[in-house]
């Protein structure tokens, strides 16, 4: 089957942002596309004119004229640039502040292709499915929490019009009621997940003729913590850990595919510094490979920070 991964623009807020592909969206890809044709369209890296209305929206703090008509404009675009992909099903992309954008770009892209179904998944639909599905009734399934084994699942169940009661962790409309199955496991091997890339990516080869400066990576997935006002536990569940030889091998994917400005490696984990031991084991075993390299964390909980925590990574290039 054709299947498209759709990742929205972000148009709330005001941003310091720098573009780059979506990972989730190249974590489905990874395991989609030995069995499907499938292209993924990042609107941040397909619509140009994604950067004007950031530029615009945060001069302006709110939304000026020029801004919604630059917006109006942009949400058309990007549905006539999913079309020409001609999608059996489309899957699409959230975040909880990109959700006003969502919801106008699946009512336009449904009323124009009511045939072709269409997967959200995201912190929405897996926080509150049944506000989400009420609120966006021309969605046709939700995909809740992790979702490289849902989505495998259901584009084949949907392929071969098997049942869908047998896909967990999915929520669906029948008989003008919100069905939920059950809820699905974690991956707990995530080694056992192939490599991904930025292949699939429309347009991603023109965007990256000036490259990237730095390579993204995730080491591992979810959190020790419950925290209330924070998705990550609700999506991911528990911290798991890709093994430092397997996160070794997907750096060198990348690096075998494309060009890097800097020398330098960003772990995008939501909580990097869980278990030191454990950090510093990847670490270690990142700088026997990378040695010329320099590495950042993105996210990591207060409390893990000490003396020790400091004092080994200000040794170590980070």
């Amino acid at each position: 089957m054709k299947i498209t991964l759709f990742w929205p623009p972000i148009p709330q807020g005001s941003w310091n942002f720098r573009i780059y592909p979506c990972l989730g969206s190249a974590y489905l890809d990874a395991v989609l596309r030995d069995r499907h044709d499938v292209s993924i369209i990042d609107s941040n890296i397909v619509h140009g004119k994604t950067a004007e209305f950031y530029k615009d929206y945060n001069e302006n703090n709110t939304p000026s004229k020029k801004v919604l008509v630059i917006w109006d404009n942009i949400i058309m675009n990007l549905i006539k640039i999913t079309e020409r992909t001609q999608p059996d099903i489309l899957c699409v992309g959230s975040w909880s502040y990109n959700m006003p954008v969502v919801a106008e770009f699946t009512r336009k892209f449904k009323a124009r292709n009511p045939d072709i179904p269409i997967i959200l998944g995201g912190a929405n639909p897996t926080l509150i499915p049944n506000e989400t599905l009420s609120a966006l009734p021309y969605i046709d399934y939700l995909a809740r929490g992790e979702g490289e084994e849902t989505i495998v699942e259901l584009v084949e169940t949907i392929e071969k019009k098997r049942e869908l009661k047998d896909v967990k962790g999915i929520c669906f409309w029948k008989n003008n009621k919100i069905k939920h199955t059950p809820e699905r496991g974690y991956i707990k091997k995530l080694d056992d997940l192939p490599f991904m890339d930025y292949e699939n990516f429309i347009g991603f080869k023109d965007w990256n003729s000036n490259p990237m400066e730095f390579l993204q990576v995730m080491t591992t997935r979810g959190c020790v913590g419950k925290c209330s006002f924070c998705t990550v536990y609700q999506i991911w569940k528990t911290e798991r850990f890709y093994s430092p030889e397997y996160v070794n091998k997907q750096i060198k994917h990348l690096l075998d595919l494309y060009d890097y400005k800097e020398q330098k490696v960003a772990f995008m984990d939501d909580n990097f510094v869980v278990n030191l031991d454990k950090t510093k084991k990847l670490i270690n075993t990142f700088r026997e490979k990378y040695s010329d390299y320099v590495w950042q964390i993105i996210d990591m909980r207060v409390e893990a920070m000490s003396k020790e925590f400091f004092d080994y990574i200000s040794k170590n290039k980070c």
